[in-house]
């Protein structure tokens, strides 16, 4: 008994909360993670706000993925057809139940009209992701974008072909002028990275083409952009290898060379092979002048500092000034180390920019030939026709005069472009400089701790700034404004919950995800339903066997040893184990439809 109790008061909570973050008065700011019923909240936040009155040609509900809208557009006409054909006290219960409160024979009228209203509203329910919206912008106003008004969209793959025709196009010309800019800079990137780097360089300069431009016009020019490159590096534009390592000493730096033999020489008659093995390479590079000698006796692998035991006790003993010495070396050769990293990246970056500023040319122009748009295209072209006030409210007036309502579903999944597309089309909404905005509202809900997966380039600092720019916004134009969390998970058990609360409420991990956020623990609303949660052991690659045959012919099935192989075999095994208990006739046992395999990624595993 006492255990039902905690259930119902765990979903009463839960129902309290959601109730609060659907009030249609209200502009809302949920945080929720998955499982906390996000999309009822989105679904009843809309049926209240057509309740209370509001035009559905004015609600803009922008999810994540043409799925997720549609999966939200269904619900809503499902909902709204069960209204129209139920009887006055099935739907008397469903609208007390939905808004807290019983309902007048005028709004359980209004109910039943509701679904007639939404088929009917000019260009349907606006329920769609940020590309389609912005889509449907560019179409209406394809003049004032300055885009061609028959544009097609182009889809990921289509998009791709573009590119890489952009980047052989780049090719060609850069080899056609060995001498040139493009020829120098492929020559620098063909020495520093393998190839499929570059494209995903590329790719990712495409995303951001408009940091990119930003960057390229605030520059008078090419040389201008590279010394401010060089500037960030802490590079002087002419700064070259030569110049970095004779920071250390050069051949003509007699007294250097000499104290360094002298030093040579103490270490080689130590009886302790640290300093005779440490002389050796010192020694080598007295005769070679070659800077990796150096390295490998003062650096790691990884590049750090070696800790001070690379000499032995007994020379900081006995030998107090050379050990000084050594260690004053040490850190010229770490500084050097660290210009030398600075400049590889000042010079590749100098040379990416060279070729993506002609990969991008070709690309635009690729477009502009076939009248096409990627999405990246769809939000920066809107942006720029929004960026003036007298543009946005000439859209939003053609916009079937306008928009009183915006909802954000996934909002950690939203870039700053995406958020500052938003933060215009409200811009007058909380101005509070009229009454003609008072029932207007802003909606958003997501997770923070998401966004630093940074999906379609969102940022977990731009999804805080946004909230915090809202919330002074709103309530500067003393309209209501609530910031309600939902951390009632109705799909997972207590014991998996309590696994990831003990995880994320640890201080390190806090610190990097909540983000000003107070952590919540998370209740579940399936009291008593059992879990587990099992740390299973790294799987390392076993040692890869000696082939003793230099040219083996493929005769036999060979099994892939990687990490990945070796894990789904041992989830395998394991799923067997289970099946063999369903075999034995338990009726208790694991189904195969009991089973999911979440993975982060579509991988060869």
């Amino acid at each position: 008994m006492i255990q039902a109790d905690v259930a119902q008061a765990i979903k009463d909570q839960a129902n309290q909360d959601q109730t609060l973050a659907a009030d249609p008065q209200a502009s809302v700011w949920v945080a929720a993670s998955a499982g906390t019923g996000k999309t009822t909240v989105l679904v009843n936040r809309l049926l209240r706000l057509f309740l209370n009155g509001t035009d559905p040609a004015r609600v803009l509900c922008l999810t994540y993925t043409r799925a997720g809208a549609a999966e939200m557009a269904n619900r809503i006409a499902d909902t709204l057809q069960k209204w129209s054909l139920f009887s006055q006290a099935e739907l008397s219960r469903a609208l007390e139940e939905l808004l807290g409160r019983p309902v007048e024979d005028e709004g359980i009228t209004l109910a039943r009209q509701l679904f007639a209203r939404v088929l009917d509203a000019p260009g349907n329910l606006k329920i769609m992701t940020i590309h389609a919206f912005c889509q449907s912008v560019l179409k209406r106003f394809p003049l004032e974008a300055g885009v061609q008004p028959h544009f097609e969209i182009m889809e990921e793959h289509a998009a791709k072909q573009a590119l890489n025709a952009a980047i052989q196009a780049t090719l060609v010309k850069a080899r056609s002028d060995s001498a040139g800019n493009l020829a120098t800079a492929l020559t620098i990137l063909a020495s520093e990275m393998a190839e499929g780097r570059f494209s995903d360089l590329i790719t990712d300069l495409i995303s951001h083409k408009k940091q990119f431009q930003l960057f390229l016009s605030s520059h008078a020019d090419s040389k201008a952009a590279t010394q401010a490159i060089y500037a960030y590096c802490g590079l002087d534009p002419d700064a070259s290898e030569a110049a970095i390592l004779s920071k250390v000493g050069t051949q003509t730096d007699s007294s250097f060379f000499f104290s360094l033999g002298q030093i040579v020489q103490t270490l080689a008659e130590s009886s302790k092979s640290t300093d005779q093995n440490l002389a050796a390479t010192l020694q080598k590079y007295i005769e070679t002048n070659d800077f990796e000698s150096l390295q490998s006796a003062f650096m790691t692998a990884d590049g750090t500092p070696r800790a001070a035991r690379y000499i032995t006790k007994e020379i900081r003993d006995n030998h107090p000034q050379a050990a000084q010495f050594l260690d004053d070396l040490q850190q010229k050769v770490a500084k050097v180390c660290e210009q030398l990293n600075a400049l590889i990246i000042a010079r590749t970056t100098t040379a990416f920019m060279e070729l993506g500023r002609e990969i991008l040319n070709h690309y635009t122009a690729y477009k502009q030939m076939r009248a096409c748009l990627d999405y990246d295209d769809l939000i920066l072209k809107t942006l720029s026709l929004l960026e003036s006030r007298s543009q946005t409210a000439w859209v939003l007036y053609k916009l079937d005069g306008g928009i009183d309502h915006i909802l954000v579903d996934e909002a950690q999944d939203t870039s700053a472009e995406q958020w500052e597309i938003i933060r215009r089309l409200t811009e007058d909404t909380f101005s509070g400089e009229t009454k003609t905005f008072e029932n207007k509202t802003l909606f958003v809900v997501g997770d923070v701790k998401q966004s630093i997966f940074s999906f379609q380039g969102a940022n977990p600092d731009k999804f805080v700034e946004m909230r915090e720019y809202f919330a002074e916004k709103i309530e500067n134009a003393q309209k209501k404004w609530s910031e309600i969390p939902l951390y009632v998970s109705f799909r997972s058990s207590s014991v998996v919950l309590r696994a990831v609360d003990q995880v994320f409420k640890r201080s390190e991990m806090e610190k990097e995800v909540s983000y000003g956020e107070k952590y919540l623990d998370h209740a579940a609303s399936r009291v008593g339903e059992g879990g587990v949660v099992e740390i299973w052991p790294e799987v390392i690659a076993p040692s890869k066997q000696k082939q003793e045959d230099p040219w083996p012919l493929p005769l036999k099935y060979v099994r892939d040893p990687s990490p990945a192989q070796i894990l789904a075999d041992q989830i395998a095994d394991t799923i067997a184990e289970w099946r063999v208990e369903e075999q034995a006739g338990n009726q208790n046992a694991v189904l195969p439809g009991d089973i999911m395999i979440l993975v982060r990624k579509r991988t060869s595993f």
